[in-house]
């Protein structure tokens, strides 16, 4: 297995890159999931967990320790000190629980990690049905009405925007319910010098974010052919290059060849008037400190998609096929989509829940100051749609997508890029098939 593991650890830590990539009261009370044991009888456990999804010190204590420190006092979670699945597979130290994301599934698979957790879920009484149906799909790998892991946190889109640059140049703030034609020309007002510095007026995260709006594919691993020479991929490079074409508001030459603006530009430097991309609530504690003055809107729509912000980008959580101690990792995972333990991730760390309940959307980051009077409704005015899997070789497929889009921003003919692409990525795709 030593090669394979390999080549599929470099896939994980390259997909990590690709993909990064999300009400007053009381918390409600508890669901009715899962049962305590009795202490005194119970045999200590610690169970394994690989991290994927870089958890702060402060969410492993909400998400995977305070929860279960008294319902159940024998289990113990204990991050592993390498997040390299290979190494630790190679150990003999596969973990019991991995935390990643739906992008991940592929490699994941491919080492056989996953299995359907249907039944330890109905035994330990975890009501699926209270999950939003369209997420659920997304955790449906090894078969159509399978449950391969449990999302705790969806990630999402919004349009951030700096209000004192606004104030600065007389502009009106952005709106809800824009498309994405009207969010090019308010960029084109945005993009200007302020003394020196210059403005990007529309900085949109990336390239690839459109196609996960249109929900289009990089290639079908039924057929192991490349689906990228098609109208979709061809309407995003060229929306993208208009927006990038804007004089004052162009990319630099590392950014246009990973196809990914960071989001530092608006909370860093701040030289993004306007950042279309993930949540980022979480990560404006500080800036609002020290001076950021930001404001939130709606992620703007193409026509295909109205008020469609990205498909299914769940963080999850999934019990390894191998794990001695699938019960108790089971009881862990009850506890960490509780009723409780997702209104104080929605409260305190401005995550969107998958629980269809609107009270968690209602909370979100409710208790935090910095956020207090932000426009949070009009980022869930728009929602997501089915996720299509993503195979085991989504990171080189979107390497080549990367050269073709910067090979047509420098001057190359559209359709020639993507059929250079195609090609290029069936021709990999069969080599590997030979292998």
């Amino acid at each position: 297995m030593g090669n394979r593991t390999g080549k599929i650890a470099m896939l994980l830590a390259a997909g990590a890159a690709v993909w990064t990539g999300c009400g007053g009261g009381e918390p409600p009370p508890a669901s009715g999931e899962g049962q305590a044991v009795p202490a005194e009888s119970a045999k200590p456990v610690t169970l394994t967990m690989l991290d994927g999804n870089g958890l702060s010190d402060a969410d492993f204590e909400v998400m995977f320790v305070k929860p279960i420190r008294t319902k159940y006092p024998h289990i113990t979670v204990k991050r592993t000190s390498t997040t390299n699945i290979a190494n630790l597979i190679a150990a003999g130290e596969t973990p019991d629980l991995i935390t990643t994301h739906n992008g991940n599934f592929g490699p994941y698979q491919e080492l056989n990690l996953m299995y359907d957790m249907s039944e330890l879920a109905r035994l330990n009484k975890l009501d699926t049905s209270r999950f939003d149906p369209v997420v659920m799909q997304a955790m449906a790998v090894t078969g159509p009405a399978a449950l391969n892991a449990i999302p705790y946190a969806l990630n999402f889109s919004a349009l951030f925007y700096n209000k004192d640059l606004f104030d600065s140049f007389g502009v009106a703030y952005p709106k809800d319910g824009m498309t994405w034609d009207e969010a090019i020309e308010l960029g084109k007002r945005m993009t200007r010098k302020l003394g020196d510095v210059q403005i990007r007026g529309l900085d949109p995260y990336a390239v690839t974010r459109f196609q996960r709006i249109l929900g289009n594919t990089f290639y079908d691993p039924k057929t192991n052919k490349s689906t990228l020479n098609t109208p979709e991929w061809k309407s995003i490079f060229e929306l993208s290059k208009t927006i990038l074409s804007i004089p004052g508001n162009e990319w630099t030459e590392a950014e246009l060849k990973n196809a990914i603006s960071p989001e530092t530009n608006f909370y860093g430097s701040r030289i993004s008037a306007i950042y279309g991309g993930n949540n980022m609530i979480f990560r404006l504690a500080e800036p609002t400190r020290s001076g950021l003055n930001w404001d939130v809107a709606q992620y703007p729509s193409l026509p295909a998609r109205p008020n469609v912000y990205n498909d299914i980008d769940a963080h999850l959580t999934f019990i390894t096929s191998t794990s001695k101690h699938k019960e108790e990792a089971m009881k862990v995972l009850v506890e960490l989509v509780s009723d409780e333990t997702q209104m104080e991730l929605a409260r305190k760390t401005a995550r969107k829940s998958p629980l269809a309940d609107k009270r968690f959307e209602a909370a979100f980051a409710a208790d935090l100051e910095y956020a207090k009077g932000k426009n949070i409704t009009g980022m869930f005015k728009s929602k997501m749609i089915n996720s299509p899997v993503r195979p085991k070789y989504t990171t080189q497929a979107t390497n080549f997508v990367k050269e073709a889009f910067y090979d047509y921003y420098r001057g190359k003919d559209v359709n020639t890029a993507l059929r250079e692409a195609d090609d290029k990525l069936n021709q990999f795709l069969a080599a590997e098939a030979s292998k």
